[in-house]
């Protein structure tokens, strides 16, 4: 899967611009990563991995 032109441009934008100053952006399969086998949305899987810190 991929993201849509739309939110490709919005991504590249934000980076680009350094709107958000020192951020990391990244998109990946969420249903795709071992580490998720309880197939969570984004942010419940963010707080599983990096410690509520999300």
């Amino acid at each position: 899967a991929s993201l849509s032109e739309t939110a490709e441009r919005a991504v590249l934008e934000a980076i680009q611009s350094h709107k958000h100053g020192d951020a990391l952006y990244f998109w990946a399969r969420l249903d795709d990563d071992s580490r998720n086998p309880a197939k969570l949305g984004f942010w419940s899987f963010c707080d599983a991995v990096n410690a509520g810190n999300c």
